[in-house]
């Protein structure tokens, strides 16, 4: 484990990650080789396109290249975001599944290969699964009884929204496991950080797409130029709401650092706990908004000692303390709760801070909440502040050993802690960090006689 609290990932664990890779990439070939060869099965005999035909597809082809150019990076990978998938959907009903993924895949592979010049085995899988997504989705269009170039609306409704949906779904399946396997995420914290937000921003799609049809058909190539513009504006929604969501972050990030700064002794503090919380809260099964939000709360959860009543230097007093002082010191669970909750985003944060010094048997501060009227993510951080605060150095105490921190966790479990909470902690949080430990310094050993023997 690093300085910062990251864990150093051995040969082995870097080893896994490929063979993870590998056998997702194959998985994803065959499964594009085989929708695509029926779906083909399904459109012969092609026919030598017509020139109104080829016209159209030229023009369908630079819009889709233009709106493929214009994707925007995600949140939390190198992946990206755009605003197709209503341009495929159109090219599904105007000419087919078979020339919807060609036209999809050559985009794709250009904006890959000669602009975003990403490495080639990443080429393959994003070429594979958008070959894979609009196939399938092709053939859910036909076998629901749609067809192709087909104007009634009643007729097309089922087909198309049943189309639309098996794209969004295999869409949003093949980039999470894409970003879980390479960054050592689970499929479902890919999917919740880089795509949860944009399903409403999708199904918001879908009229656009039959607007596309239609504006297509009564105005020809002039009136597909002109969708440009409402899809660029789309993807400016969407900009901005990563952006918002990065600056959220970033905001957080600040607190952390200015907290840090009043505090030396805490450096590194809120990561560390963020952390903690983060893994007994998985342990515990919470769903993933509430994770994060604990998250947030845990980077936060001291922002109150920036508050200028520690122009006493409380915080950094070698000496013990007075009662007056002791008291003072506690102040900034108030002061905490009272800057985040003035924030709007955060006043659910503001809340699990609030109760993260109430004690299990009700003696704890500032409500003296007891057992499970204590939130329940207030209970995880608690654990999670306590321990560390415990194995950290301190200007007042030096840092009790690992051993020491867990009696004093399991010796208050029941009257400080929720000792259900302290036991999983302790059995499955601590005990996988302690195996992830030992396996980066048996790395760093293997490593360090390696260079010696050359």
């Amino acid at each position: 484990m690093t300085a910062d609290g990251s864990i150093t990932m051995g040969f082995f664990e870097e080893k896994k990650m490929r063979n993870r890779l590998t056998i997702y990439f194959v998985v994803v070939l065959i499964l594009a080789l085989t929708s695509f060869s029926i779906m083909l099965k399904s459109q012969l005999p092609l026919t030598s396109p017509s020139p109104d035909l080829v016209i159209g597809l030229e023009a369908f082809f630079i819009l889709t290249l233009l709106v493929v150019i214009f994707s925007i990076p995600l949140l939390s990978s190198q992946s990206t975001v755009s605003v197709v998938p209503p341009v495929i959907w159109s090219m599904i009903i105007l000419f087919g599944p078979f020339y919807a993924t060609i036209i999809a895949v050559v985009s794709n592979f250009i904006y890959d290969f000669q602009i975003k010049k990403v490495k080639y085995r990443l080429i393959a899988a994003t070429t594979a699964q958008q070959t894979a997504a609009v196939s399938i989705a092709g053939m859910t269009f036909l076998w629901t009884g749609g067809k192709v170039g087909n104007q009634e609306i009643s007729s097309l409704i089922v087909p198309f929204l049943a189309s639309v949906v098996v794209y969004l779904l295999l869409d949003s399946i093949f980039s999470s496991c894409l970003i879980a396997f390479s960054e050592e995420k689970s499929i479902y914290d890919a999917w919740a950080v880089n795509y949860q937000w944009m399903v409403p921003y999708e199904f918001a799609l879908i009229p656009f797409s039959i607007l596309i049809i239609f504006i297509y058909q009564l105005l020809g190539l002039i009136g597909l130029m002109l969708f440009l513009i409402p899809l660029l504006m789309i993807r400016r929604s969407y900009s901005l709401n990563i952006d918002l969501i990065k600056t959220y972050k970033e905001t957080v990030q600040a607190f952390v650092r200015t907290i840090e700064a009043h505090d030396p002794y805490t450096a590194g503090h809120s990561n560390r706990v963020a952390k903690y919380s983060k893994s007994l809260a998985k342990q515990l099964k919470m769903p993933f908004h509430e994770i994060e939000r604990l998250e947030v709360s845990a980077y936060l959860h001291d922002v109150g000692k920036v508050a200028n009543y520690f122009s006493e230097n409380i915080l950094t007093n070698e000496d013990k303390l007075e009662p007056e002082q002791e008291e003072k010191k506690y102040i900034h669970l108030y002061q905490s709760n009272h800057l985040i909750s003035g924030i709007s985003i955060l006043k659910k944060v503001g809340e699990i801070i609030a109760h993260h010094h109430e004690r299990w048997d009700g003696t704890g501060y500032p409500d003296g909440l007891a057992g499970k009227r204590i939130p329940q993510p207030s209970r995880i951080l608690m654990i999670a502040d306590a321990y560390d605060a415990m194995t950290t150095d301190r200007s007042y105490r030096k840092a009790m050993s690992r051993n020491e921190a867990i009696q004093e966790l399991q010796g208050n479990a029941g009257s400080q802690f929720d000792a259900k909470f302290v036991n999983i902690f302790i059995t499955k949080c601590l005990q996988y960090n302690e195996k992830e430990q030992k396996l980066a310094d048996g790395n760093a050993k293997n490593i360090k006689s390696s260079s010696k023997g050359h």
